[in-house]
């Protein structure tokens, strides 16, 4: 089997970059339950200042307890399909795609190599004040809106929406197949109502499904929060991690940015400031 260095060469060679080594840094640069992702520090045949001298490589991980479970939600796909088709597209500030990583026979997609963004003054993972937060908002509404019910992006880009091949029916499966443990474990600590709400939403999955994928709908992130985001020089946020993108609402990024960023108290403090703003930026761009 070739080695990583050897396969990473190999794809960036493949994509026209001058590339003569490849050393591989080992240290896991940020933790991931399905990816492993790692620093390569890159080597030309000819000296040019232009040239990234590090990149980082975002690799699948079968080792992993939850592979089946990316594999099954098209995690890998999604992200892939991300950097090389629509990174240069959105609005955001994102890592720059550099090259796709091939398995050894080079009939699978197995990693991409990207912009190495651990730039002088950047900060992943941000603590952000209100001030942030609405400026992170304000990125996702310009994101949000120059993709706003665009029908290239399912038609010509291959994003799909969250009723699309991507997640159905095997989403609608999965939930009902988990939903008899899921409520016999938790009937004694959820109420009646409660529990007939969960019995409500699985037999009506589909109906969720293609009621989100509705238009109004535009292309999502589906994982904003700051564990991925650097904030960079200059108060610019730039979102990583874009395993989770699809067609759907825009509400959704934001809502899930608060529910995941932020404490219950946290967000009620926010959640006002966040949906004026949201609102008022998507009419700005």
């Amino acid at each position: 089997a070739n080695s990583i260095p050897s396969k990473c060469k190999a794809a960036l060679v493949a994509n026209g970059l001058p590339v003569s080594a490849v050393k591989l840094d080992e240290t896991k640069l940020k933790g991931g339950y399905i990816c492993e992702t790692m620093r390569l520090e890159i080597e030309y045949t000819k000296e040019d200042p232009t040239l990234p001298k590090t990149l980082v490589l975002k690799m699948e991980m079968p080792t992993s307890n939850d592979h089946q479970v990316a594999m099954d939600l098209h995690l890998y796909d999604r992200e892939w399909h991300f950097y090389e088709t629509m990174s240069s597209l959105v609005p955001v500030r994102v890592p720059k795609y550099y090259a796709t990583v091939l398995s050894d026979d080079g009939t699978q997609k197995i990693g991409v190599l990207m912009e190495d963004l651990c730039l002088p003054g950047a900060v992943l993972d941000p603590k952000l004040d209100k001030d942030g937060v609405l400026l992170t908002v304000k990125h996702c509404a310009e994101m949000h809106a120059k993709f706003w019910n665009n029908p290239d992006l399912e038609k010509k880009l291959g994003v799909s929406p969250h009723n699309g091949p991507w997640f159905n029916p095997s989403w609608r499966e999965k939930v009902a197949g988990h939903w008899p443990d899921f409520r016999a474990k938790w009937a004694n600590v959820l109420s009646e109502e409660e529990l007939a709400a969960g019995d409500k939403i699985i037999n009506n999955f589909q109906w969720v499904q293609d009621t989100i994928s509705s238009e109004p709908r535009t292309f999502l992130h589906g994982d904003v929060k700051p564990p991925n985001m650097f904030m960079l020089e200059g108060n610019v946020p730039a979102f990583i991690d874009w395993q989770y993108v699809a067609i759907g609402k825009s509400c959704c990024d934001i809502l899930f940015f608060l529910v995941e960023g932020y404490t219950i108290e946290e967000v009620r403090v926010l959640e006002p400031e966040v949906r004026r703003g949201g609102y008022d930026y998507l009419l700005q761009f």
